[in-house]
């Protein structure tokens, strides 16, 4: 077994702050600040800069590696369903809510159901497939 922890990379510099540690409902509450100094702003629409999708889905999968099933180390090995429903500007502060389900069997993967709100708009609603290491 490879003892080595992977480094995170990650085209989001904002940090992702847990609200508290998995609880027993397997649940995992993240906030985020997404800053008008996150460099995908750059080049994501000049003059109308908008996060792109692939980023919330990073910040999510980053808050359900360090939400993680506790006691084990997972890796991403799918994504279910991403569905996207408003913006993201610089500037916002997102919610990210998720849940763990526990793997039906010995061979399948542990499922995350995730959604992401700015404000009292859903951003984002996601299923994401995780193997243990």
């Amino acid at each position: 077994m490879n003892s080595t922890i992977r480094a995170v990379v990650s085209p989001v510099t904002a940090p992702v702050e847990l609200d508290e540690p998995v609880g027993p409902d397997r649940t995992v509450r993240a906030e985020v600040e997404v800053t008008p100094e996150e460099p995908v702003f750059a080049g994501h629409y000049p003059g109308f800069p908008v996060f792109p999708g692939v980023c919330v889905l990073d910040l999510v999968h980053r808050t359900a590696v360090q939400g993680g099933p506790p006691g084990r180390r997972v890796r991403l090995s799918g994504v279910r369903s991403a569905k996207f429903g408003a913006a993201v500007y610089p500037g916002d502060h997102l919610t990210i809510e998720l849940r763990w389900t526990e793997p039906a069997g010995r061979d399948e993967p542990w499922s995350v159901s995730a959604s992401v709100h700015r404000a009292e708009l859903a951003v984002a609603n996601m299923r994401l497939s995780y193997r243990e290491e």
